[in-house]
């Protein structure tokens, strides 16, 4: 893409549309957020997308790249029935939006946008493979290769969150049992709490409105049961991690996301389990730190996708 030339890249949720135009560089250039309406079926949500693409358009833009929740085939354009959009079946996205703008546009995984973001400009930049997790209500992630998010053959790799963690645990889901998201999400993360604390454990925790910010809350506050859980956490995330390394071997792991907000008290026992179980290399394992880009990184690396 030539200097002088711009695309937009667009971060579509569940709650929120944000887009920006941005240039070469990944400088932003206008920005647009706009709500989504997904209780509101497909045809309102398309609308939106177009309006803000507008919004923030102008004669130097030459394709749309979008993030969206999958799961979607890149290569197709189309979402297939995203849980937390009220009434779509198997839409073709890319297609519609492309069809209304009369540009190109792509599709791509919220998540793989998010780490194709972090790696072009972020915690990842200079780095040619990063993993990168994200600890929400379940555990996403996307594995960067080369500068591109790797799909797998039929464009459901990387489910992070679905490495058995227990094969005897908690049932999930998608069907298995002990998923590393029914332990490590900030879902996991209140479930374990609610159950010490139903157990007796000593902590100023109440299972009334328990979630995963108040045992970080409590922690930093002092509370020790809350600390174990947070560090407990951390320990759980290394085993999964220690998978993810002794397979890919990548240069840098990105963790983030809502739970991701405990920190160092996180972070310390993830690297430290890290570095008990993978394999050694010459070269010392990949760091683990938070990402750099925020909110814009879903945006940035929507951007990217249609730069080359």
């Amino acid at each position: 893409m030539s200097g002088k030339r711009t695309v937009i890249g667009m971060d579509v949720g569940a709650t929120n549309i944000r887009s920006a135009r941005v240039d070469a560089t990944g400088t932003l250039l206008a920005r647009d957020r706009r709500p989504t309406c997904a209780d509101q079926g497909r045809d309102t949500v398309v609308e939106h997308i177009v309006g803000s693409i507008h919004a923030v358009s102008d004669d130097t833009v030459e394709a749309v790249g979008i993030g969206v929740p999958g799961p979607l085939d890149p290569d197709t354009g189309i979402v297939y029935a995203p849980p937390n959009m009220t009434g779509w079946g198997d839409e073709p996205l890319r297609d519609l939006v492309a069809y209304k703008i009369g540009k190109r546009v792509a599709l791509e995984n919220d998540a793989n946008a998010w780490g194709l973001g972090e790696a072009w400009l972020g915690a990842g930049r200079d780095r040619s493979s990063l993993i990168l997790l994200t600890l929400g209500t379940g555990i996403g992630g996307c594995l960067v290769l080369g500068g591109r998010p790797w799909h797998g053959a039929h464009n459901v790799g990387c489910e992070i969150g679905h490495i058995v963690y227990d094969p005897d645990g908690v049932p999930c889901g998608c069907g298995s049992r002990g998923c590393l998201e029914q332990y490590a999400s900030a879902t996991g993360i209140a479930r374990r709490a609610a159950e010490g604390i139903e157990g007796g454990a000593k902590t100023t925790l109440r299972v009334e409105g328990l979630t995963s910010a108040s045992v970080h809350e409590a922690a930093v506050a002092g509370d020790a049961f809350a600390r174990e859980i947070i560090e407990e956490t951390g320990r759980i995330l290394g085993v999964g991690l220690t998978t993810l390394c002794n397979f890919f071997d990548p240069e840098l792991i990105v963790v983030g996301g809502g739970a991701a907000a405990a920190g160092e008290m996180l972070f310390d026992p993830m690297r430290a389990e890290l570095a008990a179980r993978a394999i050694q290399m010459p070269a010392g394992l990949p760091p683990i730190v938070p990402p750099q880009l925020g909110e814009d990184a879903g945006i940035l690396g929507a951007a990217r996708l249609v730069m080359e």
